[in-house]
């Protein structure tokens, strides 16, 4: 979702193993604060725990891409449950809860990060 701030918000389609020309289809929610050159998707949710989309099923493959889309959060709701949880990104994401318009060198420290690992995956 455009503009990516401190959270990158979008689908992601993760081809299976087990099903050649199938995905599984998820709703991707990605503190960038938290250093990565890869996803990480362990604040994301997969459309459908157990099954995989392909394109010969257009209907169920857009039904679940839709439903991923609309399982987005905003960036404060994603920020608000990211926070709520015991990993590393729970206290960055506090911290920009609770930023204000002054100079918070925890935020500064947040923004290098999240610059960095927005280069490492291409995003702009």
């Amino acid at each position: 979702r455009q503009p990516v701030g401190w959270v990158l918000l979008g689908v992601f389609g993760e081809g299976s193993g087990f099903h050649p020309n199938q995905v599984y289809i998820w709703t991707l929610v990605m503190p960038l604060y938290v250093e990565s050159e890869s996803l990480i998707l362990s604040y994301s949710q997969r459309v459908a725990s157990a099954g995989t989309f392909g394109l010969e099923d257009e209907d169920a493959f857009r039904g679940a891409v839709a439903s991923a889309v609309a399982g987005l959060p905003s960036e404060d709701q994603a920020l608000q449950e990211i926070a709520a949880g015991s990993s590393k990104a729970s206290s960055g994401a506090l911290a920009l809860l609770e930023r204000s318009g002054k100079s918070n060198p925890r935020v500064d420290d947040l923004l290098a990060v999240r610059n960095a690992t927005s280069a490492a995956l291409g995003i702009r």
